[in-house]
Parts: structure tokens; sequence; C-alpha cells
């Protein structure tokens, strides 16, 4: 037979690519759904306020990024339902993702093994040429 014409090509290359696609996946997943109990959680303008505040307290004239935790001003209790609606919403969150990734991993899996057979089937690779020979000597 003349394989010289045939494309011999193994399953690897596009199970790796396919294994690029899901793990793209599951970070877009993850990002959409921390961003979205992020922003319901309400303390983006919390935590605006809170660096605001200590802002113009500061006499250093120090940037906000270079405000020490002491340096705070004191949260109210409006600031401490934020802050445990922010943890809760993350609790909820990965939770769920956990639950989400999971599944998305065991379909992607089986995803995968059904293409690795299907490729196997419809294409020569490496194996369909090959000999083995037992009982020698």
């Amino acid at each position: 037979v003349n394989i010289s014409g045939e494309f011999v090509m193994g399953v690897g290359l596009p199970l790796f690519y396919g294994f690029k696609v899901m793990v793209g996946s599951s970070a877009l997943i993850t990002a959409l759904v921390l961003f979205v109990a992020q922003q319901s959680s309400g303390l983006q303008p919390v935590i605006k306020t809170l660096i605001a505040k200590a802002a113009e307290s500061n006499s250093h004239n120090l940037r906000p990024a270079m405000i020490e935790t002491d340096q705070l001003p004191a949260m109210t209790k409006e600031d401490h339902i934020a802050f445990v609606r922010y943890a809760e919403n993350m609790f909820y969150a990965l939770g769920c993702l956990y639950f989400i990734l999971l599944l998305l991993s065991v379909w992607h899996a089986k995803c995968q093994s059904l293409f690795a057979r299907t490729f196997d089937i419809m294409n020569s690779s490496m194996n369909d040429y090959t000999l083995s020979i037992t009982g020698l000597p």
C-alpha cells in the first residue's frame, strides 16, 4: 500500500487544542461569574469611599495604594453589611462554579474520548501500519 500521499497523523494535536479551548472556556466562565458576584455585592463604592476618607485625613499626601489598613477610617454598619454581602456572594459563586466546572470537565472528557474514537475510525494513524509478531523464540 502506497501511503506517501496520505495524511498520517495522530489524534494528539486535535485533543491538545480541544483542551486549550476547555481551559479558556473555564477561565472565561470563572471570570464572568466572579465579576457578577463582585458587582452585585455593592462593595466597590464602599471601598472607594473608605479610601477617599483615608486620603483626606492623610497628612503625608500618600497615594491611595500606599494607605495602611490602620489609617482607614472606622467602618459603618452599612459598610460592614456590604463586606458580609460580598463574602456571601463569593461563597455562593465559588460553590456554584465548583459544580459548573466539574460538569464541564466531565463533559469535555466524554467529548474528547468520543472524538478520539471517531478520529481513529475515520483517519489513518500510525498504529494502522504496525505489525505485531508474537510467539518467536
